[in-house]
C-alpha cells in the first residue's frame, strides 16, 4: 500500500478516512479550535474537502494563532502552506488548505494502520 501524498480518491483513502478525520478532530481540539464531529461523516473525498472547507473559512482564520498551532499540531510546515497559497492562486485557500490537512491526517492514519501506534484515539 502506497502512502497518500496526492488529493484522489482510492481504495486505500477512503479506507484510510474516517480515521484521519478522527486524527484531524483532535488535532483541531488540541489547537484549540471547536471541531464539529458532523465533519467526520463521509460522503466523499471531495464532499469532505469542500465541508472543511468552508468551516475553516468560518472558524479558523488563516494568520490566527490557532491556525498557526493547528499546522504545527498536524505537522504541516508553514512556509508549504505559504507557498501553495501563492502558486495556486487560481484556487480557492480554504480549499488547498483542506487538502492539505486531509493528505496530512491520510498519512498519519496510513502509519498508524501499519506501524501501531501509542495513542488510541476511539
Amino acid at each position: 500500500m502506497p502512502l497518500p501524498t496526492t488529493f484522489e480518491s482510492s481504495d486505500l483513502v477512503l479506507q484510510l478516512l474516517p480515521q484521519a478525520l478522527k486524527i484531524l478532530g483532535n488535532d483541531f481540539r488540541t489547537s484549540g479550535l471547536d471541531w464539529d464531529s458532523d465533519l467526520e461523516r463521509i460522503v466523499t473525498l471531495k464532499d469532505t474537502r469542500d465541508r472543511l472547507a468552508m468551516w475553516l473559512s468560518r472558524h479558523a482564520k488563516t494568520g490566527s494563532e490557532k491556525f498557526y498551532r493547528l499546522l504545527y499540531r498536524v505537522d504541516l510546515p508553514e512556509n508549504r502552506v505559504h507557498r501553495a497559497l501563492q502558486e495556486q492562486t487560481d484556487r480557492n485557500g480554504d480549499e488547498l488548505i483542506s487538502e492539505m490537512l486531509i493528505i496530512r491526517a491520510l498519512q498519519k492514519a496510513y502509519f498508524r494502520a501499519n506501524f501501531g501506534s501509542k495513542t488510541d484515539l476511539e
